[in-house]
C-alpha cells in the first residue's frame, strides 16, 4: 500500500534522528512557525493526532 504525503518527509538521516531524539521508525516532528519543535511522536499511531498538532501550528500566531 502507498499513501502521497502532503507534508515534507526526512528519511535516513543520522543527525536529525540523534538530535530530536527519535527512538523508532517512523519518527514525526512538527515545527511552528517560529522554528520550535511543538510535536514528536516515535512509531506509528494514531494520525489524527499527528493531523491535530500541525493544525494547532498553524493556526498558532
Amino acid at each position: 500500500m502507498s499513501k502521497k504525503l502532503g507534508v515534507p518527509t526526512v528519511v535516513g538521516i543520522r543527525e536529525i534522528q540523534r538530535d530530536f531524539g527519535a527512538t523508532a521508525v517512523p519518527f514525526f516532528v512538527v515545527v511552528d512557525r517560529s522554528g520550535r519543535v511543538v510535536f514528536t511522536q516515535s512509531g506509528f499511531g494514531d494520525g489524527q493526532v499527528i493531523e491535530d498538532a500541525i493544525h494547532r501550528a498553524l493556526v498558532a500566531k
